[in-house]
């Protein structure tokens, strides 16, 4: 199935934030630079909320910015999560089939020799 994987359909202060994925939580400087990017791009209110709030003093750390980064990914998953998938083409529907299909015959062969195994214990 197709997933959106990069970050070309997602708004441009979504954008600003993708880096922090890839951020070790070490480097909170970097990590807030990005959600102030990305509070510069007009983010809508309910995002602004939680990158604020993610950057206050009782949540940003920064050599420990943990709280910070699983908070911007949470808006990051929330922004994916409100993209509409596309439907899948015709081919990508027959390899999915296949793909099932393979799958439940290697899980019927494996169960027939966990069945035989059995029977000889």
């Amino acid at each position: 199935m197709n997933v959106i994987e990069d970050d070309s359909h997602s708004p441009e202060w979504a954008q600003a934030l993708e880096p922090v994925r890839k951020l070790p939580t070490n480097v909170g400087a970097r990590i807030r630079r990005c959600v102030y990017e990305s509070l510069n791009r007009n983010p809508p209110n309910w995002a602004v909320e939680i990158l604020e709030h993610s950057i206050s003093k009782g949540v940003y750390k920064r050599n420990a910015s943990g709280s910070t980064k699983r908070a911007v990914i949470s808006v990051l998953e929330k922004v994916r999560a409100d993209i509409p998938q596309p439907k899948p083409t015709e081919q990508e529907h027959r390899e999915l089939d296949e793909h099932v299909s393979s799958m439940s015959d290697s899980v019927c062969i494996f169960l027939s020799f966990f069945q035989l195994c059995h029977a000889l214990l």
